[in-house]
């Protein structure tokens, strides 16, 4: 039986090196690099929130790194921001610090 790991360097094998598996929501560090072609998102939350948020406040479910939260508040909107995972959650309010 021929084993195709055996011509791998040391280095790249599977019992030499371990992989770790980590849930997005725990690498918020990561999450902004996955989802930054998602560009057509914002629009499409500004333009609906422009037509049904009358008092400009907002409520985003699953806020995550702010990637929508923050550019809402830059464009004016009071948005209350849920996000139940801590390192997500601790991120978005790092950026939200920054920015202010």
């Amino acid at each position: 039986m021929f084993d195709e790991e055996s011509l791998l360097p040391d280095a790249l094998r599977a019992d030499r090196h371990r992989f770790v598996h980590a849930d997005i929501y725990d690498a918020a560090d990561w999450y902004d690099v996955d989802y930054a072609a998602y560009r057509a998102e914002l629009t499409f939350y500004r333009l609906l929130l422009g037509r049904h948020a009358r008092n400009k406040r907002v409520v985003e479910i699953g806020a995550g790194t702010g990637r929508l939260t923050l550019p809402l508040c830059g464009d004016g909107f009071l948005v209350h921001a849920v996000e139940p995972s801590a390192p997500m959650r601790a991120l978005l309010e790092q950026k939200l610090k920054a920015a202010s």
